[in-house]
């Protein structure tokens, strides 16, 4: 499960879906105890794209496998 912190709290997002509706992708979910969605746009998929392809988080997808 993701958690946000923030100053107003932290709360828990459980990410259930992912989809694409025209041009935007959209992520689904439980935000705290209500449904969200997140529309997510070209632009920022190709931010998205390029923050995963650094090399912290290119290491730590390749030692998930090791990890509890």
């Amino acid at each position: 499960m993701a958690r946000m912190s923030s100053p107003a709290g932290d709360m828990e997002m459980k990410i259930t879906t992912i989809d694409v509706v025209q041009d935007q992708m959209v992520i689904g979910g439980k935000f705290g105890v209500w449904d969200a969605k997140i529309y997510v746009g070209p632009q920022e998929v190709r931010q998205l794209m390029g923050m995963f392809l650094q090399r912290k988080v290119i290491g730590f997808v390749l030692r998930l496998p090791f990890m509890r």
